[in-house]
């Protein structure tokens, strides 16, 4: 079902400026001072990366964070900000994101979690 949500809503939950907001939702899919909830959804499963095909979102997650947010909650795991940006620039094995602009780079920490476990090193086998 397609909702119309605020501007302000998206740009929240999508880490955007309004010049940014603009630039990449437009004005044309968007319906007075409101935005498609699929025209949203739409450029989320377009800016996937390091995601199989069938992975495709139905729904705006409210679960995204910037590097810097996502670092702050794994520094347990001494994972840093700079880490997550270039595991998100490599060729193969790339963490799971969305890249919406060249600046702009979300994640959400369980699909990062569930990468770093595939590729972990658990314990030295002989």
């Amino acid at each position: 079902m397609t909702h119309y949500l605020p501007r302000e809503f998206v740009n929240e939950r999508l880490r955007l400026t309004v010049p940014t907001s603009y630039r990449i939702l437009g004005d044309a899919r968007h319906y007075g001072a409101r935005i498609s909830s699929d025209w949203v959804v739409e450029l989320l499963n377009r800016a996937r990366r390091g995601y199989a095909a069938g992975d495709a979102l139905r729904g705006i997650p409210s679960d995204l964070l910037t590097g810097e947010e996502l670092a702050s909650e794994m520094a347990e795991s001494h994972i840093t900000a700079h880490d997550l940006l270039n595991w998100s620039s490599r060729k193969k094995n790339i963490v799971p994101h969305f890249r919406l602009t060249s600046h702009t780079r979300l994640y959400r920490r369980e699909d990062v979690e569930r990468w770093l476990e595939t590729r972990c090193v658990s314990r030295r086998t002989a």
